[in-house]
């Protein structure tokens, strides 16, 4: 009961930053006002915009796929990646900073057990395979935190989720085509980090075993 009611708080928190901030957020990169400059300002701005997912409506496809528009696919898919990575990687360590007895507060000693089983299995998989998702990525890497999911697991994962991502936004916004592509970039952000992840996790056991 105690992770349900936590998760619930916090998608309750998203959607009340959504409903204050997220039109602020979409209008920064409609077509008619956004003015994005190729340099080292913009992209550093830009990755400050993904690493604030954590807490801010950010419309990070929207952004991904600027990116490509003004960087190109691969540049653009880069800046995404590292913006995305550091987001889902402030998540992660900021829940696992926590003591077990803030962990035990918002999940339950009972909830923190069985949620750390099912991320020993299966935490991999979740943490790949969320990032494409609203909401989420980022609840999933903070339950990745709380139940102390080991880095070595986590951030492979991670990449595998981020990387696919952005530089598939990146790509369908180099072609300038964002609108017409939305459903595919969304199957590619699914479908890729399965098959990625499935590779480096077999690559994992192996040098684990």
């Amino acid at each position: 009961m105690r992770p349900f009611l936590t998760l619930i708080a916090c998608v309750t928190l998203l959607l009340g930053s959504f409903a204050i901030w997220g039109e602020y957020f979409d209008g920064l990169f409609n077509e008619e006002s956004i003015v994005i400059q190729p340099g080292f300002r913009t992209a550093a701005f830009v990755i400050l915009l993904l690493m604030s997912d954590v807490i801010l409506p950010i419309p990070v496809t929207v952004i991904l796929a600027t990116l490509g528009m003004t960087y190109g696919a691969v540049v653009g898919g880069v800046i995404g990646t590292v913006g995305t990575f550091v987001a889902g990687s402030i998540a992660y360590f900021l829940c696992r900073l926590t003591n077990h007895r803030i962990s035990g507060f918002l999940l339950g000693e009972k909830g923190v057990k069985q949620i750390k089983v099912v991320f020993q299995k299966h935490g991999g998989w979740a943490v790949a395979l969320s990032r494409w998702m609203a909401i989420l990525p980022e609840l999933v890497s903070g339950c990745a935190g709380l139940v102390r999911m080991p880095a070595r697991q986590y951030f492979p994962a991670l990449i595998c989720g981020v990387a696919p991502m952005s530089f598939t936004y990146a790509w369908i916004g180099s072609t300038k085509a964002m609108e017409k592509h939305t459903f595919t970039g969304m199957i590619l952000s699914a479908i890729i980090p399965l098959f990625l992840w499935a590779l480096v996790n077999s690559i994992l056991r192996k040098k684990s075993a």
